[in-house]
């Protein structure tokens, strides 16, 4: 008769994602984890697998362990990650167009950054950031009348998630006169 035994868990356990993080330490993403392991005795049956998405954490853990053939389990080993998939709640892009110039305002919550883009660009350039924060508003003081500028407002949380919002508008200067060859009804206000 021939007796095998092995009353020890599997050693030498490791987890390895499938890739880095996609943005700064933080995957936004599903993502794959692998443990694996060793045993000197029966040898690995199996070990834990699994497909992260969500729910979003800053520093959460799964675990995960390893079974040799005899049936013994490996300790639990966590692995720590920062997941997040949603991206920021930005509200419209609000925009008056003045005598030179063009207010925005808007509403974000969740977002680290903003950055904002006009095209046409500062110097003739197709496009230019002329902001960047966490403010609320931003007033553009160099436009010039007659000429329609879009605006793109990009919020990002620490995660990479991103979301946009675009407007068009056109400065024009104040008219505090009727425009030459403007016919007025009778009792209209210039």
């Amino acid at each position: 008769w021939v007796v095998h035994y092995d009353s020890t868990s599997p050693g030498a356990i490791s987890v390895k994602p499938d890739r880095a993080p996609d943005h700064d330490g933080w995957y936004n993403h599903a993502v794959g984890i692998h443990w694996s392991g060793s045993d000197g005795l029966a040898g690995i049956a199996s070990c834990s697998s699994l497909t992260y998405a969500g729910p979003g954490a800053a520093g959460g853990t799964v675990s995960g362990r390893c079974t040799d053939l005899a049936g013994n389990a490996s300790v639990p080993l966590p692995f720590v990650l920062s997941y997040d998939s949603t991206a920021p709640t930005l509200g419209a892009l609000s925009l008056e167009a003045l005598d030179g110039l063009v207010k925005l305002r808007w509403k974000v919550v969740g977002a680290d950054q903003l950055r904002l883009a006009r095209s046409p660009g500062k110097k003739r350039g197709s496009s230019s950031e002329i902001y960047a924060g966490d403010g609320g508003s931003f007033t553009d003081r160099k436009v010039e009348n007659y000429v329609r500028y879009r605006y793109t407002l990009t919020a990002e949380d620490s995660a990479g998630n991103t979301m946009q919002r675009t407007a068009s508008v056109m400065p024009l200067p104040v008219l505090y006169a009727p425009r030459g060859g403007t016919h007025l009804r009778v009792h209209a206000r210039p």
